[in-house]
Parts: C-alpha cells; sequence; structure tokens
C-alpha cells in the first residue's frame, strides 16, 4: 500500500511537472508570435514626409525645399521625391552670373535633422547662358525621402 502511494504521488509530481513545462512554453510561443504582429503594424515615422494618394512620397522639410545658392546658380522649386523604394530630387537651376556656364558635376549631399550626412549622390548641371535655367535631376535607388536639407558641392 505505501509502495502504491508513492506510485500515484510519483505520477502525480511527473504530471504538474509535464504540464507546467508545457504551459511555458506555449506562453513563450505566443509572445513570439504577439511580438512579431506588432512588429508588422508598427509604422516608420518620417517627420518630413506627406504620402500622396497615388504612392509618392513628397519631401514637405522647409530647409530642404527653400531656395539655394551654389557659386554662381540658384536653385529653385525644389522637389524631393521617393515612389517604390525610387528616390528622385529636381530642382530649376538658373545661372546668375553674367557669363556662360560650362557643364558642372556636382555632389547632392542629403541630411538629417541633426546634420549628418545620408547620402551623397552625383549630379550635373549643364552649360547655361547668362540668366538661362535648367532642370537639375538626381535620382537614388534607395529611399531617402524624409532627408531634412541638402547642400551642392562640386565634384
Amino acid at each position: 500500500m505505501q509502495k502504491r502511494k508513492k506510485l500515484i504521488i510519483g505520477i502525480g509530481i511527473v504530471i504538474i511537472v509535464i504540464i507546467a513545462i508545457v504551459g511555458i512554453v506555449w506562453l513563450l510561443k505566443s509572445n513570439q508570435q504577439n511580438n512579431g504582429e506588432e512588429g508588422v503594424n508598427e509604422e516608420i515615422t518620417e517627420d518630413f514626409v506627406r504620402t500622396l494618394d497615388n504612392g509618392i512620397k513628397l519631401n514637405v522639410s522647409q530647409m530642404l525645399n527653400e531656395d539655394k545658392k551654389f557659386e554662381e546658380f540658384t536653385l529653385s522649386d525644389i522637389q524631393l521625391t521617393s515612389q517604390n523604394a525610387q528616390t528622385q530630387l529636381l530642382a530649376t537651376v538658373t545661372n546668375d552670373s553674367e557669363q556662360a556656364t560650362e557643364l558642372t558635376q556636382v555632389q547632392v549631399v542629403l541630411y538629417d535633422i541633426n546634420g549628418n550626412e545620408i547620402v551623397t549622390l552625383d549630379g550635373i548641371i549643364g552649360p547655361l547662358q547668362p540668366g538661362e535655367n535648367t532642370q537639375l535631376n538626381v535620382s537614388s535607388s534607395l529611399d531617402y525621402a524624409n532627408a531634412y536639407n541638402f547642400e551642392l558641392r562640386k565634384k
């Protein structure tokens, strides 16, 4: 009789341990699934982007969109957009000098709000007569629509 009681108590303890292990594994698994689902629903905050109805991301940073001077040029009508992870910077470039300019290779440096360089892209400003303007068109195969500002450097 004593052996039978010990056997029943032993089986009971084993069953309780198994139930506890299964419960812990189930809880851990459900927490991992919930964490994964939360990550899927998380939105990336882009402070300087407005997404249009057609899915195009339009940069709305005042610093990026204000007119800029670069050597004898003025950049105006600046627009930074991204669609399908393709970024495009467009700007009207005007020759403010009294002399014709030659083809000018430039680097467009995009910055975040803290002044950190995000990326440097290559561009070209075509030859311009005094007062004449052209369009600067620089693109990238990555999404940089959330830039805060940019500057041009001579290449």
